[in-house]
């Protein structure tokens, strides 16, 4: 009869073996089982790792592209918010003042410049739009505020009201307020560049020109007309004088509220362009996982399930290790 020897050092050895092994194993699956790849590439790709390799490069490189464009829809979507905003500030005021200057006169033109100070506001607030600390419409200077307060305007304007003299030369001083490149505008209340910002990133090596600034002509006869509209009674002119360069506001700032519209329209077409590439990079993603998981993937059910087993082995091991390290001589020979 063989009889089985007390337990010795090499048999405690090769269970601690036997654990070991099955620890190292339970890691691995439990990886797999949480990522769906195979820890071991290069046995699951019988030593071709290059393919693999290339594709989650290609992998990573679209999901970078997919936070880019992220960040670019979020620039697009608050510039268009801004331009939209500036729009609905105006509210077809151009058109109105006409009105109230044709029905009304004077008392009535006094009522609209009421209201054109206050659009004045509301479209400069709408445009100093921000990302973060990024302001999307001062061009390569986004560290700095699109535009100085909306009372620098005002009183620059009003200044040119009240000491141009007749109507010809207010409507000459106020273009070349707005037009001259060392105009008042360009020095006093445009602080951005007078570069564009660097393209707007949608990812896979492409970009989309974002060229809107502040010192856009739909933004500056915006602020044109209304700043006009808004300061006209301010000069000493005769009633003929006064029509002529409310007139002028009016017009420059219904043409404005075509502008913004315009603009609104380019900008769509950025955000249309900008959908599309990100699409076409969701599709290319899908099916680079695709070929990814062909490769290297690692059924998860599966691995859940052999995960499961190896709990149970490594269970089971350290109880009989427990019960064995716990024998004494007399209880062995009992």
């Amino acid at each position: 009869m063989r009889l089985q020897g007390f337990p010795d050092l090499l048999g405690f050895t090769q269970r601690n073996r036997t654990i070991g092994g099955l620890k190292a194993r339970l890691d691995i699956v439990s990886r797999e089982a949480v990522t769906g790849v195979q820890a071991d590439i290069t046995k699951a790709t019988n030593g071709l790792t290059g393919q693999a390799h290339i594709i989650f490069k290609a992998l990573s490189d679209i999901d970078q592209g997919a936070r880019l464009g992220a960040m670019s829809k979020t620039r697009l979507d608050m510039t268009t918010g801004a331009v939209s905003g500036a729009r609905t500030a105006m509210n077809g005021i151009g058109t109105r003042a006409v009105v109230a200057l044709e029905n009304g006169g004077a008392a009535g033109a006094n009522i609209l410049a009421d209201e054109a100070e206050g659009n004045l506001r509301s479209v400069m607030g709408a445009l100093n739009v921000q990302q973060g600390s990024r302001n999307l419409l001062s061009g390569a200077a986004t560290d700095q505020l699109t535009f100085a307060a909306p009372d620098v305007l005002l009183d620059d304007i009003r200044n040119i009201m009240q000491t141009a003299g007749s109507a010809d030369e207010i409507e000459s001083a106020i273009e070349t307020y707005f037009e001259s490149p060392t105009g008042g505008f360009q020095t006093n209340i445009y602080k951005g560049s007078d570069r564009a910002a660097p393209p707007i990133n949608i990812g896979d090596g492409q970009t989309l020109e974002m060229s809107l600034r502040g010192d856009d002509k739909a933004f500056r006869d915006s602020l044109r007309g209304l700043v006009t509209l808004a300061t006209a009674a301010d000069a000493p002119l005769d009633k003929d004088g006064f029509r002529q360069v409310f007139k002028a506001g009016a017009d420059v700032a219904g043409n404005a509220e075509s502008g913004l519209i315009e603009t609104e329209g380019r900008l769509g077409i950025l955000q249309e362009s900008l959908g599309r590439a990100q699409e076409r990079q969701q599709a290319e993603k899908a099916s680079l996982t695709t070929a990814y998981q062909n490769l290297v993937g690692r059924d998860q059910y599966e691995a859940a399930s052999e995960l499961k087993q190896l709990e149970v082995a490594l269970e089971s091991s350290y109880i009989i290790t427990s019960r064995i390290s716990g024998l004494s001589l007399s209880n062995y020979l009992r």
